[in-house]
């Protein structure tokens, strides 16, 4: 009886494993099915050997110790060394970024392939940032029909629906990217990067005072992020602000990470400097 429950279990939780990928919960059943497996063979054979050699009952407990002892280095074993299916996708979706960064494009799709062949648990994470290099390399029509697909399955995944906020602000159709911002701050009105979307769409339309307000809802979320900052300094300094765009500028330096984003903004205070000088 525990043999037949043993193998049911460890049989059961490897098929899901290697179907569903990796889960904590599945690791132990199928260690405690394999404990149980070995523990009706081996009690039994030893039953019969202590029987036969005349052991004494301390020579039973130990042989039963170093049995359960090997078991805990199995568990532990297991536990250290299997292979996660989250670290190994958190890998391939970075070893697939940093391919598309140096233009290997057909290697980072390569990648993300691998990832969802290997896991299929693991395929909307591969399709999604399929999804944004391709946005990357302006390939838009292909984006969108992945972005839907994404949406249509799972429709909270918010980083979908931004990822489709970014297309549509690409092929410049400023009306669906504002509804579709709109529609993810359904979702989370926290989401930071919605309000810089319908900022961004607003100074394209020429609508300075919508613009300076989504900037200014957006820093209000965010307020470590220096482009939001490096936006709404930009947006009081077209409305003449100098004074709020000095001090949104200032901002942005301090939380820029990248010389490339100090270079810019501190050639922005330069300008701003001069604007100011000349009044």
């Amino acid at each position: 009886m525990l043999l037949f429950l043993g193998i049911t279990l460890l049989v059961g939780s490897l098929l899901d494993l290697i179907f569903n990928g990796f889960k904590f919960l599945q690791i132990i059943i199928a260690l405690v099915g394999l404990s149980l497996a070995i523990w009706s063979l081996i009690i039994p054979f030893l039953k019969r050997k202590i029987a036969n050699s005349k052991l004494s009952f301390a020579s039973g407990f130990l042989a039963r110790i170093v049995l359960l002892a090997a078991l805990a280095a199995l568990c532990l074993f297991t536990l250290l060394f299997w292979p996660s299916p989250a670290v190994y996708s958190e890998q391939q979706l970075k070893e697939a970024r940093f391919l598309a960064e140096t233009g290997d494009y057909s290697q980072a799709y390569d990648r993300l392939q691998a990832l969802a062949d290997k896991y299929p648990a693991q395929a909307w994470a591969a399709k999604k940032e399929k999804s944004f290099l391709l946005l990357a390399q302006t390939r838009l029509e292909e984006a969108s029909n992945l972005f839907n697909e994404i949406i249509y399955a799972q429709p909270h995944d918010l980083q979908a629906r931004f990822g489709r906020v970014q297309l549509l602000l690409a092929k410049k159709d400023w009306t669906n990217a504002r509804k579709e911002s709109q529609t993810l701050l359904l979702y989370d009105p926290h989401f930071f990067q919605a309000y810089i979307a319908l900022g961004d769409i607003s100074s394209q339309e020429g609508d300075l005072l919508r613009t300076i307000h989504y900037y200014q809802l957006a820093s209000r979320e965010n307020p470590a992020v220096a482009e939001v900052h490096y936006k709404l300094g930009t947006a009081y300094r077209q409305a003449l602000s100098y004074s709020d765009a000095l001090y949104e500028y200032k901002n942005a330096l301090s939380l820029a990470a990248t010389e490339s984003e100090k270079n810019d903004i501190s050639a922005s205070l330069r300008e701003l400097s001069k604007e100011i000088d000349q009044m």
